[in-house]
């Protein structure tokens, strides 16, 4: 699934990431360009990170997001 629509990165680019050594949003920042456009992926990308660290089982996201909501 997409976590990042702006840099079309998604949850298992994310968990290799945590997996390599990132452990927060700024870490996925700087090696994927996550959160570094609009930053409406930071909490997604913070509950993947804090799942992936805990047990590597995938996540629902916390907020409903729709491509719409990219419009306002």
């Amino acid at each position: 699934m997409f976590v990042c629509i702006c840099k079309a990165v998604n949850d298992k680019s994310i968990r290799r990431a945590v997996d390599q050594g990132a452990r927060s949003v700024e870490d996925l920042e700087q090696d994927l360009g996550v959160g570094s456009s609009c930053g409406r992926c930071r909490v997604h990308a913070e509950a993947v990170i804090r799942d992936q660290l805990n047990d590597g089982d995938p996540v629902q996201s916390p907020v409903p997001f729709s491509s719409s909501s990219m419009l306002a």
